[in-house]
């Protein structure tokens, strides 16, 4: 008997345990949850947060990103050399992959119009990694680049497709870029005013010129010869179109 009543005693001194410590318990959930849930509501606020003005909406909503993306890797493969009077163009190859031609005389130029501003962390290495595909990525200007600085599209992953010696279109990685070459200045979004380039040709002066609209309707037309095919493309082509910079 005095085994079963100490028994008795230990079971319902348990139980009586139990039952106290079970309305404690329940009261820390919902205050560890209220602790926690501020940092989940600005986890998912910084990774919606739209980007600048110089972009759009939202970097993952702009089809122009993928465009200029998709754009420069078709150049790697078409055999043009994107090389005038000695002069690699890589301004002008990334303003043909958003549609545009000849609104900066250098590759430095347009980063201080676009990329000299902003979040500090874009002009790290360490900063690349917020940079979405598409994102232009600029280099600092150097005696090798005959000081005209240098620009590129980023893919990601830490690469981006640009123009190097003699004209060809390459990939590299950024950080090879700026341990070998050049410095890394930062990266930024394409201006809001570039419409973007769906198509697989370059714009402005090619190997192959593209036909204006009213040649195109009037296939009765007669066609220009070689000597006034290179005069109108060289007539078309803008002083300012010489966006140079020297890759490697």
């Amino acid at each position: 008997m005095v085994v079963e009543n100490k028994l008795a005693h230990f079971r319902v001194h348990r139980t009586g345990t139990s039952l106290r410590n079970h309305p404690r318990r329940s009261i820390f959930l919902p205050r560890i949850t209220a602790l926690l849930l501020p940092l989940i509501m600005l986890t998912v606020a910084a990774t919606t947060q739209p980007v600048s003005a110089a972009g759009a909406s939202y970097a993952g909503a702009d089809p122009r990103l993928q465009q200029a993306v998709a754009w420069s890797a078709r150049q790697m493969s078409s055999g043009r050399l994107w090389i005038e009077g000695g002069a690699t163009q890589c301004g002008k190859f990334v303003e043909n992959a958003y549609g545009v031609t000849g609104l900066y005389p250098t590759a430095y130029d347009m980063y201080r119009a676009l990329g000299d501003s902003g979040d500090p962390r874009r002009h790290t290495l360490a900063g690349l990694w917020d940079a979405p595909a598409g994102a232009l990525v600029f280099f600092e200007p150097t005696t090798r680049n005959g000081h005209n600085g240098h620009v590129g599209i980023y893919v990601g992953g830490g690469q981006f497709i640009g123009v190097g010696t003699g004209g060809h279109v390459r990939q590299h990685s950024v950080g090879w870029y700026n341990d070998n070459i050049a410095h890394f200045l930062g990266w930024a979004y394409p201006s809001a005013g570039w419409p973007g380039n769906s198509t697989a040709k370059a714009i402005g002066t090619s190997t192959t010129p593209v036909s204006s609209p009213r040649t195109t309707a009037k296939s009765s037309a007669p066609s220009m010869s070689s000597a006034g095919k290179a005069k109108s493309a060289s007539t078309n082509v803008s002083v300012k179109s010489r966006a140079t910079g020297h890759g490697a």
